[in-house]
């Protein structure tokens, strides 16, 4: 039996397939906001040219029958109501692609009692789907969470920039553990600062992929990333309004707490510099506006990193957060930085060793590959890039 093009249930319609002894082959796509119901005893099965969808108030019930997709990229799209699907999660024995599942759930066991949540509009492969007496949830991709539970982890990543002919990483595979601070070291130009703008969701690699506790990253979508990140980059803005305007601007999606931003620039090391200011935090910042008070650079650079404590995110990105500071506040932002990073995730990149010899992980980065990992002990036991640095830089500050 077959259709050559699409097959539409509205509603109110229904469509039983009932003692059929063989396959029906749709052509296209199949829509269903009616009721679809296969219950031969053997045979009966579908297999689908392009797309399924079921709408809400669309049903489909089945006898242990089978759909099968014979196109490499074919869609299912199913309203956000349970429905059923394999216990295992897999189409003809591949895995579901952006299937996403409760680890507590994730058995053979399964029942309607225990829904599975997916948490995306499923993209199938090719291969068979295998209906039995579980289900699960669709939950629509805006209300994708970011947990960072476990870890983020780039695989086999290359990029570079439309306006450039190299790549500026080349199959770069890491892994940043969750609740830890990771650091990227290596010289100007290494990629350091463009995996930053990759996990930010700026770009998209050009190959591999990046995942937040198995979630591909371009599937949780750039706002749901930015809004769980904090960061700090080395080219930041110099905003001439008031101090305390400064700092709410590290979260304006909050009403303004004055209390949590002056503990954020308590531990940014600036707050002593802000109380002292003509009207305190009332006070215009710069020189843009007439009776606005200019700050150093370092100065600005610590209100920048008060405005990521005030923002108070699960993941820190810093890109050389202490480039404009002299030793001693630098040593105060490191302290700062271990108290901010418990029980967050931090990557920082800096061209200072001492901003990074406490990081949990260190990454080497030359040319666009890390060629060497570990910690600061095991990089400097392993005498090689990082340790040749490292030398480098005291012998520059003897």
């Amino acid at each position: 039996r077959a259709l050559a093009g699409d097959l539409t249930i509205n509603s109110g319609s229904s469509l039983t397939m009932d003692n059929m002894p063989n396959t029906l082959t749709v052509g296209k796509s199949i829509y269903i906001n009616g009721t679809l119901t296969l219950s031969s005893a053997s045979g009966g099965d579908i297999v689908v040219g392009t797309n399924w969808t079921r709408a809400t108030g669309g049903v489909f019930t089945h006898n242990n029958r089978s759909v099968t997709f014979n196109t490499a990229a074919a869609s299912v799209i199913m309203a956000p109501v349970q429905s059923t699907r394999d216990a295992n999660g897999s189409f003809g024995g591949e895995t579901f692609p952006y299937l996403i599942i409760d680890k507590a759930n994730n058995t053979n066991t399964l029942t309607n009692a225990a829904p599975v949540v997916i948490t995306k509009v499923l993209t199938l492969t090719k291969g068979t789907l295998n209906v039995g007496d579980s289900n699960f949830v669709l939950v629509s991709n805006a209300d994708l969470t970011f947990g960072l539970k476990n870890e983020i982890r780039f695989e086999n990543v290359s990029f570079k920039y439309e306006t450039s002919k190299r790549n500026v990483l080349k199959s770069v595979n890491i892994t940043i553990p969750a609740g830890k601070t990771v650091a990227f070291v290596g010289a100007n130009g290494s990629g350091k600062t463009t995996m930053i703008k990759l996990l930010c969701g700026f770009y998209e690699p050009n190959s591999g992929k990046i995942s937040i506790d198995g979630i591909n990253a371009s599937e949780l979508g750039q706002s749901v990333i930015c809004k769980n990140i904090t960061a700090v980059f080395q080219d930041f803005a110099l905003y001439n309004l008031m101090a305390l305007e400064n700092l709410g601007l590290g979260n304006a999606e909050i009403p303004f707490d004055l209390a949590k931003a002056k503990e954020a620039a308590r531990k940014a090391g600036i707050d002593d510099i802000l109380e002292k200011l003509p009207d305190g935090y009332n006070t215009l910042l710069g020189n843009l506006f007439k009776g606005g008070e200019e700050l150093s650079i370092g100065q600005w650079q610590k209100i920048a990193i008060a405005r990521a404590f005030y923002r108070d995110s699960p993941l820190i990105l810093m890109d050389e957060p202490s480039s404009a500071l002299d030793a001693e506040s630098e040593k105060q932002i490191i302290n700062s930085l271990k108290k901010l990073s418990h029980q967050k995730t931090a990557v920082i990149i800096s061209h200072r060793l001492t901003t990074v010899q406490w990081a949990d992980l260190i990454y080497f980065f030359k040319e666009g590959e890390v060629i060497e990992s570990g910690t600061h002990s095991d990089l400097m036991a392993l005498k090689g890039c990082y340790f040749e640095l490292f030398q480098t830089a005291n012998t520059r500050f003897e």
